[in-house]
Formats: structure tokens, C-alpha cells, sequence
């Protein structure tokens, strides 16, 4: 039984990845990953995504390749997987406008995501970030809102122009 459902759950996953060569948006939401299969990228290489949602996996990092295999893309969806750092590779993602690393365990903002230059949108809620370098973040001039993580409870939250706090 064990062995016809891993073959199922390879199956959803090149389902999934030949979808995305329809659509550009590669979901791998749900296929209990605790990596991104070799296989991933070498079906999506040369396939231009602008969406990858790796929601609810059991997912600790990011490969440095990450960002050479999916270059263009303009979301990233890492919600509910087990990551607390991210590659400094992911500064790559030039045109990446909408970053989600809720529910997972950040205890800060990783360095990337300071360096993201079209970075618009970014959800870090539901983590243990206690640490957020605010001089980094005034910097972003693209960034609109950032989910409550209670570390904006003293009197930097008052400060903070150029984000929404939800």
C-alpha cells in the first residue's frame, strides 16, 4: 500500500509540474515534500514560472539553484513548511513582488528578502521573529505590508512609514 501511494504522490507532482507548463503557475501545495525533487527542476527547466506555491510540505531550506532554476518568478508561497532561513540566493529573484514565509520558523527577516528589489508584499506571520532590522526594511522603498509577528510592540511600530502592519 505504502509503495502505490508514493507512486501516486510522485504521479500528483509531475501532474503538477506539466500543469504549470500550461499556466506558469507551479502549485506543489500539499505533496508531503520535505525537499524540492531533483525532478522538479529538471522538468521545469526552461519553463518560464511566475507562481510557485510550496504551501503545507515539510520543507526545512531552499537549494542555493533555487533561483537559477526559477528566475522570473513574481511569487513565492512558502506558508507552512519548516523553513528559518532562506539561501542568500533568493536576492536573485529580481522580479519576485510577493514573498509568503508564514507559519514556519524564522526567529528574523532573512537577508534576501532585505535585497529583493520589487519585493511588494511579504507575510512572515505565525514565525518567532523577534528580530527585524528596521533600517533595512525603510530601505525597501517597493515593500507594502508585513504580517504581524509581535515584534512590532514597542515603539518602532510607530515609525515604520512604509509598511502596512496587519
Amino acid at each position: 500500500m505504502a509503495h502505490s501511494q508514493a507512486g501516486a504522490d510522485v504521479a500528483n507532482v509531475v501532474n503538477r509540474c506539466n500543469s504549470a507548463k500550461q499556466d506558469k503557475k507551479l502549485d506543489l501545495s500539499g505533496c508531503k515534500l520535505i525537499q524540492i525533487p531533483e525532478a522538479v527542476y529538471f522538468l521545469m527547466k526552461n519553463v518560464f514560472v511566475e507562481s510557485l506555491v510550496l504551501t503545507n510540505n515539510q520543507i526545512p531550506r531552499l537549494p542555493k539553484k533555487f533561483g537559477v532554476v526559477f528566475p522570473g518568478i513574481s511569487e513565492l508561497c512558502l506558508k507552512k513548511n519548516k523553513f528559518s532561513s532562506l539561501p542568500d540566493e533568493l536576492q536573485d529573484l529580481t522580479n519576485l513582488q510577493s514573498l509568503d514565509i508564514s507559519f514556519n520558523s524564522f526567529t528574523c527577516i532573512p537577508n534576501a528578502v532585505y535585497r529583493l528589489p520589487k519585493l511588494v508584499n511579504l507575510n512572515a506571520e505565525n514565525n518567532s521573529i523577534t528580530d527585524v532590522d528596521q533600517e533595512k526594511l525603510e530601505g525597501m522603498a517597493s515593500i507594502e505590508e508585513e504580517k504581524d509577528n509581535d515584534f512590532w510592540q514597542n515603539d518602532q511600530r510607530c515609525s515604520m512609514t512604509q509598511l502596512k502592519i496587519f
